[in-house]
């Protein structure tokens, strides 16, 4: 590209031109076919996305079947332009409880086995962001935590949830031998805490770069009488450079002990998934109280449910509140309905001194999938 002068314009300069165009997939597909600087620039902007499901029998939608083809065509390029990979193992809602009482191998037989060819493919994609690995089954966690860091230099966004392991969970000692840099560009991750997971939260500085992380996401759905230390130690390894931190230790009830925000002098997304009933109200105004007076936090989201919010102990709770330096406070209420409740009143009424400081907001509890996002 020319000015009219014959001076060439600087590639940074056209870079920068494109990137405006970012969310335009028409335009940033038609800028794609200009030149080849500009093929590689405009698609690595555009948002492409591809949801498919593999049956249990192995049947493989056309949709999925021709990107597998498009994948291993020879002198394919496709895979550096795919960012975001999220695995899906089979669906295990429709066993029954009793059925899964019975015995929880039944369930865990129905988690997807990663394939050599599935991990072939998925290799290619040198330019992905974003991994999500949900009901999978390795042989081990290091199987996983190799498999994913080695292949995707380039990750920054890691998401773990219902792991299982044939083999079994790794020793702390096994773990420490795990290369430190295997995540380089890791920035975000989100896990759930259960056995399989435990090393990834007490051991979490071997394992990941925790001076680069800067966004957890922790949920904690099994009563471990461990869980507290688990906790503490990937939130003590990550504390110092954490801008967001979401918690969710629902129906957990053995984090009686109140977490330390202090330490945490970045933060500036705090989120407790939790919802607040009366027994917690003690921990979670201890917890507010830990937060460095100095922390950069802006937003501050917790949730409480319509049927609390009678015996709750709104007083303390709002003085705990005020000691925040957010500006914006979200109580997401949670009604059953999905929709916003007259209660929502009540929650105003009892902090009125937050209130009236304009910082406090009431909404409904939207969908799991759609909490929190900002």
């Amino acid at each position: 590209m020319k000015f009219i002068g014959g001076e060439r314009i600087p590639y940074e300069l056209q870079d920068h031109i494109i990137a405006q165009l970012e969310g335009d997939g028409k335009t940033l597909a038609t800028c794609s076919l200009i030149s080849s600087r500009w093929f590689e620039r405009s698609r690595s902007l555009m948002d492409i996305s591809l949801v498919t499901y593999i049956e249990r029998d192995g049947y493989i939608p056309p949709r999925a079947m021709d990107l597998i083809t498009l994948l291993d065509a020879p002198h394919s390029t496709l895979g550096r332009f795919i960012q975001k990979v999220s695995i899906l193992g089979p669906d295990v809602a429709w066993i029954s409880l009793e059925e899964f009482d019975r015995g929880s191998k039944y369930a865990y037989e129905e988690y997807s086995w990663i394939s050599q060819e599935a991990k072939h493919q998925l290799g290619s994609l040198s330019s992905l962001l974003t991994i999500t690995w949900i009901e999978v089954n390795f042989d081990t966690l290091a199987d996983l935590v190799q498999f994913t860091g080695r292949c995707f230099r380039n990750l920054r966004d890691l998401r773990i949830d219902r792991l299982r392991l044939d083999k079994g969970s790794e020793s702390e000692s096994s773990i420490s031998a795990w290369d430190p840099n295997t995540f380089p560009s890791l920035r975000a991750l989100t896990l759930l805490g259960e056995d399989t997971t435990a090393p990834f939260f007490s051991s979490s500085s071997t394992i990941f770069p925790v001076h680069n992380i800067d966004t957890l996401y922790l949920t904690f759905r099994l009563q471990y009488v461990s869980g507290p230390y688990l906790l503490r130690s990937i939130l003590d390894a990550t504390a110092p450079n954490l801008s967001a931190l979401t918690l969710d230790t629902s129906p957990c009830r053995s984090f009686s002990y109140p977490i330390s925000l202090s330490q945490m002098v970045k933060l500036k997304f705090l989120r407790i998934a939790t919802k607040i009933d009366p027994s917690l109200v003690e921990w979670f105004t201890e917890t507010l109280d830990s937060n460095s007076k100095t922390s950069k936090l802006e937003v501050f989201c917790f949730c409480i449910h319509e049927r609390d919010l009678e015996d709750l102990d709104f007083p303390s709770m709002e003085r705990a509140l005020l000691g925040l330096n957010a500006s914006v406070i979200t109580a997401f209420l949670d009604n059953d309905h999905g929709t916003e409740s007259p209660l929502a009143e009540k929650v105003i009424q009892g902090m009125p001194g937050l209130s009236m400081t304009g910082r406090l907001r009431v909404k409904a509890l939207p969908f799991e999938d759609d909490i929190f996002q900002m």
